[in-house]
């Protein structure tokens, strides 16, 4: 071999080896930056006994609100009284939606409204003058129910008394005369019709209390004035007085009427309890 082809076999060595170096080179620095980002990358691992997490709405895990367990609890109690009947008020651990069940007498099983919220009350209306019994009973949002304590009242009862402070009748003096006076359905005497004149007076009296309904605001005293003129036939005749009654507490009036010729006054005082 001449010297001449002998340096030409060895650049053309030299030229492959440097080829096989620069690609070697090049192919490891595509190569590397995969494994590098592979190697930086944590492995993560959830720790023993930790819930898996499902995706939700947004990427983040669901999470269900648990339920109220707590009891739902409700008092009552009467709050107030009148004549129409008894307010009944209640009070609960939280907001629900109340009815008042109810009964008095022969009406039982009547429902009344008392309102949403943590507090309320109903109007229970009757006219018994007897006992009644309600209890609340509650439904709050969760449907949760609960009943209340049971109550027990009786609406306010309006008695009347009718008394006659004075009563007097003027007629001739030869002649007789005497009254009835009747009230509510009970009747007196207070001048016996063989009373000489010119002038009879009673002593104060009364009638017996009488209970009224809440819409009665008067009532009617009849008179029945008996005369027997001197020489002349008996006459009877009668007046109707109409008498105001006060919702409560007292008052006083006067009344003067002429009945077959007699004159009749008499001042009246009509007191009103409630109880």
């Amino acid at each position: 071999m001449t010297r001449r082809v002998s340096i030409l076999l060895i650049v053309l060595t030299v030229a492959v080896m440097g080829s096989g170096a620069t690609s070697g080179v090049l192919l490891g620095r595509l190569t590397a930056p995969r494994a590098e980002a592979a190697a930086r990358t944590p492995a993560t691992t959830a720790p023993p006994g930790s819930p898996v997490p499902t995706p939700g709405r947004g990427g983040n895990a669901n999470v269900g609100a648990p339920a109220n367990t707590l009891p739902l609890r409700i008092t009552a109690r009467v709050a107030g009284r009148s004549e129409t009947g008894l307010t009944v008020r209640f009070d609960a651990s939280e907001p629900v939606t109340a009815t008042v069940q109810w009964g008095a007498g022969s009406a039982v099983g009547q429902t009344v409204p008392a309102g949403t919220g943590r507090s309320g009350s109903a109007k229970l209306t009757f006219s018994t003058t007897g006992q009644i019994t309600a209890q609340v009973q509650a439904r709050a949002a969760d449907g949760r129910v609960a009943s209340s304590n049971t109550v027990v009242g009786r609406r306010l009862v309006r008695q009347v008394v009718l008394q006659v402070i004075h009563a007097t009748l003027r007629f001739p003096a030869r002649d007789r005369a005497g009254v009835v006076t009747s009230f509510m359905g009970a009747s007196t005497t207070p001048i016996q019709p063989t009373t000489a004149g010119p002038v009879a007076s009673a002593r104060p009296y009364g009638f017996r209390p009488v209970v009224v309904t809440p819409e009665t605001t008067s009532a009617i005293l009849q008179l029945l004035v008996s005369h027997h003129p001197a020489g002349g036939s008996p006459q009877t005749g009668g007046a109707r007085l109409l008498v105001p009654l006060p919702g409560r507490g007292a008052e006083t009036m006067s009344f003067s009427e002429d009945v077959t010729g007699v004159a009749i006054t008499l001042d009246l005082r009509v007191i009103a309890t409630l109880g």
